[in-house]
């Protein structure tokens, strides 16, 4: 029943939280996907914005958590990545701030109650990811496999260098596409890790152990 949750989880943060966007963000007039937030598909007043709510944001925020819990139990003895993995549920968090504090149009940094909602949301999505991903990081380093740890780090770099970007005034024309740099890089990590099997290289670090 797990295999089948993750499964369909790793389904719906490729389709729901990928292809969903990136369609329907080019149907949308004035949309671009390198200058506009991925809120901005589910603001008050976007064309399409309670199918990217409740067909994106609230699928993604669900996959999210299970898959955390897998990853939970997959980390049995390596207390730290555990912590790690609960962090990880920032993420969904985020998601479902999205859902019930949909931004203002434009997600302007400052509007309405709603909107600093919102951003709160944002900033414990990014706090939790960042923070999460290094726990595991650290709670695995020289434990498991070096692919693991090297995937985890890029895929910290990736957040970090995204979410700072996404904020930068000289980077605002390109805000979209550093946000996409963040919240992809975190979909290809989740596919990774879901594959991944710790159990294999225990006794053999630095082994190769993706199947």
């Amino acid at each position: 029943m797990q295999r089948v949750l993750n499964w369909l989880s790793l389904l719906t943060l490729i389709g729901a939280g990928i292809v969903l966007p990136e369609v329907v963000g080019a149907m949308q007039k004035g949309y671009s996907s390198s200058a506009n937030y991925l809120s901005e598909l589910g603001a008050y007043g976007a064309p399409h914005a309670l199918l990217i709510t409740y067909g994106s944001f609230l699928p993604i925020a669900l996959a999210i958590v299970i898959l955390v819990v897998s990853l939970f139990q997959k980390l049995s003895g390596f207390p730290k990545a555990r912590l790690g993995a609960l962090c990880l549920l920032g993420i969904a968090i985020g998601y479902l701030g999205a859902v019930l504090f949909r931004c203002d149009a434009g997600c302007p940094e400052t509007g309405t109650g709603r909107q600093a909602l919102h951003n709160l949301g944002g900033l414990i999505e990014y706090s939790g990811a960042i923070f999460g991903l290094s726990l595991i990081y650290f709670g695995t380093l020289r434990r498991v496999s070096r692919t693991f740890s090297t995937v985890t780090l890029l895929t910290v770099v990736m957040v970090i260098l995204g979410f700072i970007m996404m904020l930068s005034p000289q980077m605002q024309e390109w805000k979209g596409g550093w946000q996409r740099l963040a919240e992809y890089s975190l979909v290809f990590w989740f596919v990774y890790a879901s594959f991944w099997r710790p159990e294999l290289v225990r006794a053999k670090p630095y082994s190769d152990d993706l199947i």
